[in-house]
């Protein structure tokens, strides 16, 4: 009997213990503008929800860091410091240990 108890015991704080799944995500930003030059750096700001994970000075084709969010849904956006007009913020949902690369599109002429 007391060995029934123990395993029932056993296997209920096994629910109990902490998770060790993980809960966020990795994020970052390319800028894609094809018809600026491509020594030109950009000013730019990179959020989540409205919260600015940091800004960077990008060419085209370059990579921002990698910036950590939660796992769920996000609205992730550019915004470039020097009055150019950036496109393709988007709303997605990233998956718990996913790495996400959104692009930011700038277009020079």
């Amino acid at each position: 009997m007391k060995t029934i108890i123990a395993a029932l015991l056993l296997a209920a704080s096994a629910g109990c213990a902490a998770s060790t799944a993980p809960t966020s995500a990795l994020v970052r930003f390319r800028l894609d503008a094809p018809f600026c030059s491509l020594t030109t750096k950009m000013p730019l700001q990179f959020s989540a929800d409205g919260v600015i994970l940091g800004t960077d000075s990008l060419a085209s084709g370059q990579l921002s860091p990698l910036y950590i969010v939660t796992a769920g849904t996000h609205r992730l956006a550019t915004k470039a410091l020097n009055g150019w007009i950036v496109t393709g913020d988007t709303t997605l949902v990233l998956r718990a240990d996913s790495t996400y690369t959104m692009a930011a599109n700038i277009y020079c002429s």
